[in-house]
């Protein structure tokens, strides 16, 4: 028989899990087709435990007559990272006839108020945001509301709102430990405003890596700040002017790592020999530049069309709180060797 626990007399999602032994994130997934791969002996599993608990889905809202119109709000469209994921937005959104379109919060989060009250009056059908700091409230209101939203890169403190990210945590704990593993003792970290979820975390892996090795976390070494080229630059500067400079960078993004770079030439200084990098990201200059660098490198294209695949397969299911969780990898190459000079503080 079936249990009697269940919620208002009829079984729900939570229930189909529950009896599946699985997350709710996978029954989702099973029961949607997407937007993760599920096995087949746990698509299986679901389908059995949705059949004997009598459980059928949410019946979808009217069918779509006309393209969705899907605002998007990004920190900076014109940098690279951004760019990339929303043009990966619209070759998953243009086949279907949908419309995006996109602007830049600056990482202002009173601008970031201003445009999702500009995409309300412009009626637009999906969100997607990449939140400066926490989700605002207005946002979790119009997500309660109906209005399917997404976050992209950032997860800013929601369990409600679908999302999609990568593991910024593993991902510098990984690129501070192969520094460590290179030899390298006094590693700084370039990196991203305080208060953006995606800088904590990878200042958290840093952090952890160097733990983990039993090296302390100095303080004059990381250098936190906007994600932009003159951050890096400036930072980069002022870690060359300490009194004992590191002997390694981790920079957490690319545009980031592009003005550490312009201050190592500026310092007539090269990179694995004075000092040791690893960037987080790639672009296509990355591996043009001599020696070419060490990266973690972005699915900035798989978060864009995992984000329009989560958009589109909204259609009034029940809301799950999906938490999509992207792969990155480390890619080899010349700038994170130990350097065989020691560093000498400028003149």
């Amino acid at each position: 028989m079936v249990e009697q626990s269940l919620e208002h007399g009829r079984p729900t999602m939570r229930d189909v899990a529950r009896r599946a032994g699985v997350s709710l994130a996978t029954v989702s997934y099973a029961l949607n087709e997407g937007p993760r791969p599920v096995s087949g002996d746990l698509r299986q599993r679901v389908l059995a435990a949705a059949e004997e608990l009598g459980y059928r889905p949410a019946r979808r809202g009217r069918v779509r007559t006309r393209p969705l119109t899907v605002g998007a709000i990004v920190p900076d469209a014109s940098n690279l990272f951004f760019s990339r994921a929303l043009g990966a937005m619209e070759s998953v959104l243009r086949p279907g006839g949908h419309v995006l379109f996109a602007a830049s919060s600056g990482e202002d989060p009173a601008r970031e108020l201003d445009l999702v009250a500009a995409c309300v009056r412009a009626r637009a059908d999906a969100l997607v945001l990449t939140p400066t700091a926490a989700v605002p409230a207005q946002v979790e209101r119009l997500a309660a509301g109906g209005l399917p939203v997404v976050l992209m890169d950032r997860e800013g403190g929601s369990t409600a709102l679908d999302r999609v990210v990568m593991d910024n945590y593993r991902c510098a704990f990984q690129a501070t430990r192969l520094l460590i593993e290179s030899g390298h003792r006094r590693i700084a970290l370039v990196n991203g405003p305080v208060p953006v979820s995606t800088a904590a975390e990878r200042r958290r892996g840093y952090a952890d890596a160097l733990a983990f090795a039993g090296l302390p976390v100095v303080e004059d070494y990381v250098r936190a700040g906007e994600f932009s080229h003159e951050h890096g630059r400036q930072a980069t500067l002022d870690l060359l002017s300490l009194g004992t400079p590191p002997e390694a960078v981790f920079s957490s993004s690319v545009i980031l790592t592009s003005g550490v770079l312009h201050a190592l030439r500026e310092r007539r200084l090269r990179w694995p020999d004075d000092i040791a990098i690893v960037g987080f990201g790639d672009a296509a200059w990355v591996p043009a530049v001599t020696p070419p660098l060490t990266v973690i490198e972005q699915p900035a294209q798989q978060l864009g069309e995992v984000a329009a695949r989560l958009l589109l397969a909204h259609g009034g299911r029940e809301r799950v709180g999906q938490r999509v969780v992207l792969d990155a990898r480390l890619i080899l190459r010349e700038s994170h060797w130990r350097p065989s000079p020691a560093l000498a503080p400028p003149p």
